[in-house]
């Protein structure tokens, strides 16, 4: 798929290739794709949380198991990296 990025994207994806971390501008788009997903997954991740905090407020859940939850968040930022 060929793509024309506006100016200042085009600009954004030079610097980061002039830097010397990127070897193209696929490995550019393929991390700043990744960091869009991790970015959702966070997003619904605390959406979750409000989620689990409003339920216990309301009584319909027990104290949130904090060991369990950054078990479970440690697993998944070691499985996308």
């Amino acid at each position: 798929m060929v793509y024309r990025f506006p100016p200042d994207v085009e600009q954004q994806i030079k610097e980061r290739l002039a830097s010397g971390r990127y070897a193209n501008e696929d490995d550019v788009l393929r991390e700043a794709l990744e960091a869009l997903k991790l970015s959702d997954e966070l997003s619904h991740f605390r959406l979750r949380i409000a989620e689990s905090r409003a339920q216990a407020d309301r009584g319909e859940k027990g104290p949130l198991d904090v060991d369990a939850v950054m078990g479970r968040v440690k697993r998944r930022l070691s499985e996308a990296s």
